[in-house]
């Protein structure tokens, strides 16, 4: 699966196919569009040029904190989204529908390189440095 996040038709559909009836704590295409947009946050944040994007991958899990009575298993997503060679594009590349306990709660989170850590680290010091 490689399915560009703009394309909301085709997210949508995704969704669909995968959880069926169970809509309580999956994905929707809106919130997909706001983990890429976090996400591209974040990167500019951490001064993670476009070029640099294509080393990043988005792990995410469906999924917000419930009440302690909440005792059944519920089914949420987790997808994976990734960029683009040149870091202009974001692709959902796998979307999975699977059983979670209520006490376990859904997340971004994201995956570098070791080359894009390592730039990124090396930033953060010289940032550090200038103090």
């Amino acid at each position: 699966m490689k399915i560009d996040i703009t394309k909301t038709e085709k997210i949508a559909a995704a969704l669909d196919e995968e959880n069926g009836r169970a809509i309580s704590h999956t994905f929707t295409t809106k919130d997909l569009l706001d983990i890429r947009a976090k996400a591209e946050k974040h990167l500019t944040a951490h001064h993670v040029n476009k070029g640099e994007r294509r080393h990043v991958t988005i792990h995410t899990t469906s999924g917000e904190p419930l009440a302690r009575s909440y005792k059944q298993r519920r089914m949420v997503n987790h997808a994976t989204l990734e960029f683009s060679a040149n870091g202009s594009k974001c692709y959902l590349t796998s979307l999975r529908k699977y059983e979670q306990w209520p006490n376990v709660i859904g997340g971004v989170r994201p995956s570098y390189t070791p080359e894009l850590s390592e730039a990124m680290a090396s930033r953060f010091a010289a940032s550090a440095c200038t103090l």
